[in-house]
């Protein structure tokens, strides 16, 4: 199911980076404070987004969730 273009080691490694770039460093809102695990809307939002990351990247068929 996956493309076979896809590097899968690097598609591994950049699901790993975003999870501990988000976890050590969370994201800068709109109000200027870092949002990360212990912000429950941030954390909504950066788990769609990885799920809309991993589908693309991958070439996985269907719509992303």
């Amino acid at each position: 199911m996956i493309a076979p273009d896809v590097d899968l080691p690097y598609a591994l490694h950049t699901v790993v980076w975003c999870i501990s770039g988000f976890g050590s460093g969370g994201v800068v809102g709109p109000d200027g404070r870092r949002h990360g695990f212990d912000d429950p809307a941030a954390l909504s939002r950066f788990r769609a987004h990885l799920h809309r990351l991993v589908h693309r990247m991958l070439a996985l068929p269907g719509d992303p969730p």
